[in-house]
């Protein structure tokens, strides 16, 4: 062959393109084929395999390398331990320019190894490979594969394309011949079982009624378990596995793995020994989920194969295996530490508590989401967040129990849609609006009586996000429950028996402050006064109050709600959120005019409250007329009942003297190292190990007065104005935080979670 080598190449390329459209099979032509088109890819050799000729793994008829031309079928299981396992799982070309290079080959999976002592495509001379899935459409037929370039060199891109024409080119000309399925439910129509127009309506009914594909083939098309399970043996060429009672599942490995992870995830080891594990999965294309697996077994066994089974048959292995089934949810799966609590370094708070739970279909959603809420109440969580991972990738549930998030669940990816798509029915959100973001409410009954959400949904890269907030619902605590000190209750109520004025309670989302203004309503209703709230929900209830839903979708906001108040002329006034200019204008004319307005603002501390509220155009004079005083205050968790004393070291001592201030220290608290007695965390059963159950609140009270008032016409700053504050009593939130620690109710890693020096 003459002329300029890319003339050569086209000559090469018509050659096995001529080659490829003219043969009559694959199995007669392909040894004609293939020594073109390795020349044309430049290669030394050349390895086709192929998935229908064997049920357990990718196979090929080929010349073992240096064995002197004899021919022997060699196969290779579907796994992430040899580069044709990985391409046949991912159905994507892999390029290995240097095999020698052991990173190269970790940066394609954890779980791949080159060992060409015991790869039998592989020898001890080979430097370079290439390996590209054979497909029609997306249906995988077999992988190409070509070791070493005929030049001594390594391969590259340029290779690699061509490489992936070839094996565009066998797809297409021979995917009859090499069993063509589009999907798990073809070989059925193959087999007569049924026609693709009865398999689309059965597609559709799926959609319709959100259930599964094979579930409605099983219940009204007549097909049988076996043939079903036949069909996905074809498609996903790997063996199928129905549920067998006797089947002994392998202890040794079962007893290393969290079983709850198994449920969520839908695989079981099977069988096997230290050589090979057999899995039964439903997808075992799902490389996610097999890299994932292979990493959880290495310790087990040198290789991993894989079966296909119904979802129902896995989860039953399952509950052979000892993960007990309580509909779809079981008891609460709580990871203990081995070491006693005083060895323990880290703190061990965050130990993620998950519940097991089991999504079938499509037809399990409505009771999943209602159990999902009624779960999440029961561990006392405030909010549960969906959390998607992209199309293939489970949806993680997390819930926010004293303030912090724990991993709960998992949702199978093929139905973290249709739950999110319910939370929005049960909300009556636009289900057909997956670009916005959207926001709602509901009510679920319950045994116990109603529980009240609050939902968002968000559209994130990765799928729909949800978060739902538990509102708390029932009545207001009495003030005296709330845990002020006895110096912050004084000014409290102090602020409480003025006839009129403006006081806010101040703190981040989730910090108690509703709890904290409807305990001071339930301190000031009495009958000889009217009270009327307007709330974004209305979470607490008390009698003798008049309670308005606030709903700006209708155009009723706070500054609307809170001139109608003013016309019906009440004692005292509840705002919700002081949340803009109108809102907070209107709020101060009305406590000039002889009202007691109570409010809310999200900020970090009570001096920055009025340098907010000033920022948003107030006029000065009025809001230091009207301000009476300002409550800010946060949650911090407290230890468990199982809390042990413990003596401070002098470090402690002084510690806690730095925090507080030593002056301060010596004047408000006055105590030695040998008066202070503190506690330190242990773990029990009842706080699941973390040493700390439930929260109670710091508070920083500022009570407005003369001075402060001149000072906040003068424009002072924030430093003056705290300064001001502090020699007129106020005591702040970290000071409330060192007096709890005092107490015994908590310790200086969870005041430093919460509150700034």
């Amino acid at each position: 062959m003459t002329g300029t080598p890319q003339e050569i190449f086209k000559q090469k390329l018509a050659d096995v393109h001529a080659l490829i459209k003219g043969a009559t099979s694959f199995a007669s032509d392909i040894m004609d084929i293939q020594p073109v088109a390795r020349d044309l890819l430049s290669a030394e050799r050349m390895n086709l395999f192929h998935c229908g000729g064997d049920e357990e793994g990718i196979v090929n008829n080929m010349t073992m390398p240096g064995g002197g031309g004899e021919i022997e079928q060699i196969k290779i299981p579907f796994s992430t331990q040899s580069v044709i396992g990985i391409v046949a799982l991912s159905q994507k070309p892999l390029l290995i320019a240097d095999l020698n290079d052991p990173k190269e080959v970790k940066a394609i999976n954890p779980n791949l190894t080159v060992d060409k002592a015991n790869d039998v495509t592989l020898n001890g001379e080979d430097k370079s490979m290439i390996a590209v899935p054979i497909k029609a459409g997306n249906v995988l037929l077999g992988v190409l594969q070509i070791v070493n370039h005929d030049s001594k060199g390594n391969f590259g891109v340029e290779d690699l394309k061509r490489c992936i024409w070839v094996s565009q080119q066998f797809g297409s000309a021979f995917h009859e011949e090499l069993r063509c399925l589009k999907g798990p439910y073809d070989f059925l129509i193959f087999q007569g079982k049924m026609t693709r127009e009865v398999l689309k309506g059965v597609e559709k009914r799926a959609i319709e009624t959100r259930n599964s594909i094979s579930n409605i083939l099983l219940a009204e098309q007549g097909i049988n378990k076996a043939d079903l399970g036949r069909s996905m043996e074809q498609y996903y060429q790997v063996p199928y596995m129905g549920f067998e009672e006797d089947i002994e599942l392998p202890k040794d490995v079962l007893s290393q793995l969290n079983l709850s992870v198994c449920r969520t995830e839908n695989w079981v080891p099977v069988m096997g020994n230290e050589t090979e594990i057999i899995v039964l999965i439903d997808d075992p294309q799902d490389q996610a989920r097999t890299s994932k697996i292979e990493i959880l077994l290495e310790e087990h066994a040198h290789a991993v194969a894989y079966r296909v089974g119904f979802k129902d048959d896995i989860q039953k292995f399952l509950t052979a295996a000892g993960a007990k089934e309580e509909g779809a949810f079981s008891r609460f799966m709580v990871e203990e530490e081995e070491e006693e609590p005083e060895e323990a370094e880290a703190d061990i708070y965050d130990a993620p508590t998950r519940i097991n739970l089991t999504l079938a279909d499509g037809t399990q959603v409505i009771p999943f989401v209602n159990q999902l809420i009624v779960e999440a109440d029961k561990a006392g969580a405030s909010d549960i967040h969906i959390e998607p991972f992209g199309p293939r990738a489970p949806a993680l549930v997390r819930v926010r129990v004293d303030g912090l998030c724990r991993e709960f669940t998992e949702i199978p990816a093929e139905h973290a849609a249709n739950v999110v798509a319910r939370i929005k029915v049960m909300c009556r959100l636009d289900v057909t609006e997956r670009r916005m973001p959207q926001d709602g409410k509901c009510k679920l009954e319950v045994d116990d009586g109603t529980l009240e959400l609050r939902v968002a949904t968000v559209p994130t890269v990765l799928g729909e996000s949800a978060v739902m907030r538990l509102l708390s619902g029932g009545g207001a605590l009495p003030i005296d429950k709330l845990n002020f000190s006895k110096h912050n209750m004084s000014r409290v109520k102090q602020m409480m028996s003025l006839p009129h004025g403006l006081v806010l309670v101040v703190g981040p989302t989730g910090s108690g402050k509703t709890t904290t203004l409807h305990a001071m309503l339930g301190e000031l209703n009495k009958p000889d006064k009217t009270i009327w709230t307007a709330e974004d929900p209305v979470e607490i209830t008390q009698p003798g109050l008049q309670q308005l839903q606030v709903d700006s979708g209708i155009g009723l906001g706070f500054a609307d709600a809170l001139r109608s108040f003013l016309r019906a002329d009440p004692d005292i006034i509840l705002i919700g959120e002081m949340r803009d200019k109108e809102t907070a204008k209107t709020g101060v004319e009305a406590s000039l005019t002889g009202h007691l307005v109570l409010s809310t603002l999200h900020t970090n501390s009570a001096v920055e409250t009025i340098t907010r509220l000033l920022d948003l155009g107030l006029d000065r004079i009025n809001f230091s007329d009207a301000m009476i005083g300002i409550v800010a205050q946060r949650l911090i968790r407290v230890f468990c009942k199982c809390a042990k004393p413990h003596e401070p070291t002098e470090i402690e001592y002084q510690q806690l003297r730095t925090a507080y201030g030593e002056e301060a220290w010596d004047t408000d608290i006055g105590l030695a190292k040998a008066d202070v007695h503190l506690k330190k965390k242990s773990r029990c059963a009842e706080c699941g190990g973390t040493g700390y159950k439930g929260r109670t609140g710091i508070h920083e009270v500022l009570v407005s007065n003369a001075e402060m008032r001149h000072m906040i016409n003068q424009a002072a700053t924030i430093g003056e104005m705290t300064v001001r504050a502090k020699e007129d009593g106020m005591r702040s939130l970290f000071q409330d935080g060192v007096e709890k620690i005092l107490s015994g109710e908590t310790d200086m890693a969870q005041l430093l979670a919460v509150a700034a020096r």
